[in-house]
């Protein structure tokens, strides 16, 4: 229908605008018709470099959509259509076809742009605003994005906007949220400042005491229910106790205390109880008012040590769970190195962990 179109009817069509100034190719773009987009730039290669009332080309609407077939095929040019020169294709804010996509999170967009030798100049341009592609992915929180981009060994992390802001310093101004904390860490891990005038923005604005007391309410409840699981399991051990009395077995002595595996159940079982009991304690400390500085620097202890008592938690687990199974050999090597992630007890580079766990294993 779309060739019938173009053979036959007015030219005009193909840049007749609606109410927003989209043209046909803009309607192409949006849903990924790679054929119809052809069509259209073999019968008029200028369509592609036709804006939108938002100043959109129609290869930013393919970005803003992850249409990465679409963008494919208008950069590389056929049919007549010269290949499109990708630092003439900005919007109306100056921002390359990169911007967009890491704007809008479309993460296969941004690998396809990295993953082109030719387009690396796109990676460090910036807006009239002075942002850089991985600024707008910071202000927009897109994890994926800010992940790819801060793995490729060309993007500078350290430049900084209009206002002096790094990436990192844009992703401190967002609204707090896991998220957020997420892509502060992303960006502190591959090198990004905060820079001093996120520094002084951040001194300067209100302290949201109230977000840390919840925060510290929420995850004392995490701590207490650790607590709680770890003092039961420090009774009832795997394998039982013994109701018998004799000297060398007393009654209520576990019966696999000899087992080397069996000690490191009960020793990772212990510090995740004390250390979920002092989180619950500092994260209660940091509910019961103060200022802003104190609760966060509690809230900041409890997180660390109710870290400590899920890792320690999850080795006791397994470790129990090695105990119950360890008369099948495989399932027990199985289950070790599925906890503390080795290739496998047969690797010549084992690892001293997996070292030392093999040597339980054995000698329990």
């Amino acid at each position: 229908m779309m060739k019938l179109i173009l053979q036959n009817g007015p030219a005009e069509l193909i840049i007749l605008r609606d109410q927003e100034g989209n043209t046909p190719i803009h309607f192409a773009a949006f849903t990924g018709d790679v054929d119809a987009v052809s069509m259209l730039l073999e019968k008029f290669p200028q369509c592609a470099l036709e804006k939108n009332k938002k100043g959109q080309l129609p290869i930013h609407v393919a970005c803003e959509n992850d249409k990465v077939q679409v963008v494919n095929r208008m950069l590389k040019g056929d049919g007549g259509q010269e290949a499109l020169d990708p630092n003439d294709l900005l919007n109306s804010e100056g921002q390359n076809i990169l911007h967009v996509a890491a704007k809008n999170g479309k993460d296969k967009v941004v690998k396809y742009i990295l993953s082109k030798q030719n387009l690396e100049e796109l990676l460090n341009d910036q807006d009239i605003n002075g942002n850089t592609p991985l600024h707008l992915a910071a202000q927009n929180l897109h994890l994926v994005v800010l992940l790819s981009l801060t793995n490729h060994r060309e993007v500078n992390v350290m430049l900084t906007n209009n206002k002096g802001m790094t990436a990192r310093g844009v992703a401190l101004l967002q609204t707090p949220t896991l998220r957020q904390d997420i892509s502060v860490s992303l960006l502190r891990s591959a090198g990004t400042l905060k820079g001093p005038k996120a520094k002084e923005i951040i001194q300067n604005r209100p302290r949201d005491t109230k977000r840390i007391y919840k925060r510290s309410e929420t995850l004392m409840l995490v701590t207490i229910l650790v607590a709680t699981v770890t003092f039961a399991a420090g009774f009832t051990v795997p394998g039982s106790v013994n109701s018998s009395d004799d000297k060398e077995h007393p009654r209520g002595l576990a019966t696999l205390v000899n087992r080397k595996i069996f000690q490191v159940f009960q020793i990772s079982n212990t510090v995740s109880m004390f250390s979920s009991t002092v989180g619950s304690f500092i994260l209660l400390w940091a509910q019961l008012g103060g200022d802003y500085n104190s609760a966060k620097t509690a809230f900041t202890a409890g997180l660390c040590f109710t870290g400590l008592a899920l890792v320690t938690m999850y080795v006791a687990f397994m470790a129990a769970v090695h105990l119950v199974i360890s008369n099948l050999v495989w399932l027990g090597y199985a289950v070790l190195i599925r906890t503390f992630g080795q290739k496998g007890p047969s690797s010549k580079k084992f690892g001293q962990n997996g070292k030392f766990f093999t040597i339980i294993v054995k000698r329990g």
